[in-house]
């Protein structure tokens, strides 16, 4: 038996149906990506925005996360709105938000809806009601 004949067998019956299997995989994963929409998200902080120390917001669709930020600011505070791009499913998603400032941390959800190149506001104040 040639050096080919012991090794072609099992990499014609394994190795290459695998191959194909994880080809087809990816390609598949990567079509359902082309769906997701292109988002800008972007937390207003008002006139409180020095104050602010630290945002942290988690993106949630049906309960599971689905996406994640976290901006950290000096002793100056935040510059102005934070803003966050990401590529999305279409569809209505829950932002769990944590802003930290030196009073303390305060915790939001807010509800929003993602379509194609939509730049989604949310007002986050910074001092309490």
């Amino acid at each position: 038996m040639t050096e080919r004949g012991t090794w072609w067998p099992v990499l014609r019956r394994r190795v290459l149906p695998l191959a194909v299997v994880v080809g087809v995989a990816a390609l598949a994963v990567d079509a359902m990506r082309a769906d997701a929409a292109r988002v800008a998200l972007r937390f207003d902080f008002g006139a409180g925005a020095s104050r602010v120390r630290a945002l942290r917001a988690e993106y949630l669709r049906g309960g599971e996360r689905v996406g994640y930020m976290e901006q950290r600011y000096g002793p100056a505070g935040a510059p102005g709105p934070a803003e966050h791009t990401l590529r999305l499913d279409p569809g209505p998603y829950t932002a769990a938000i944590e802003l930290v400032t030196d009073a303390g941390a305060r915790h939001f959800t807010r509800r929003f809806h993602v379509s194609e190149g939509a730049t989604i506001r949310m007002a986050i104040p910074v001092d309490p009601p």
